[in-house]
């Protein structure tokens, strides 16, 4: 498997992570910090699928400010004015929130979370096609 195959299949499972984000914001039965996992996995699979599309093997880490840093390292940062912050504040969604017993932070916004997503997805989307192998 190439590293852009890699990349493809990060982008498919961030998808799915999205679609139940999108199907858990609205319903009060799905906690934040459920909601917020499903968030930061989305974020964080499509962070690793551009990596991989531009030639960078991603780290085994939930980490979404160190793959912010290796993106913008390897001159493959987020276009477009999305805000950073907003990304690395759901890191603590992919363990601490899941298996420590803390809230949520009080100003985590499910349909602001939902739609980054959405945000981040789209220019991946165009990053992975800007990056594409040349078909022979």
């Amino acid at each position: 498997m190439t590293l852009y195959d890699l990349a493809l299949e990060f982008l498919a499972k961030a998808d799915e992570d999205a679609v139940a984000s999108r199907k858990f914001r609205d319903d009060a039965d799905i906690s934040d910090s459920v909601l917020g996992f499903h968030c930061q996995q989305a974020l964080e699979k499509t962070r690793k699928a551009v990596l991989a599309a531009g030639g960078v093997a991603p780290p085994r880490t939930h980490d979404l400010e160190l793959l912010l840093t290796l993106l913008a390292a390897n001159g493959l940062a987020l276009p477009g004015g999305i805000d950073g912050a907003a990304i690395r504040g759901l890191t603590p969604f992919a363990v601490e929130h899941r298996y420590e017993p803390l809230a949520p932070p009080p100003d985590f916004g499910r349909s602001a979370a939902v739609a980054l997503i959405a945000q981040v997805r789209a220019r991946a989307e165009g990053q992975l096609q800007r990056l594409a192998p040349a078909t022979p």
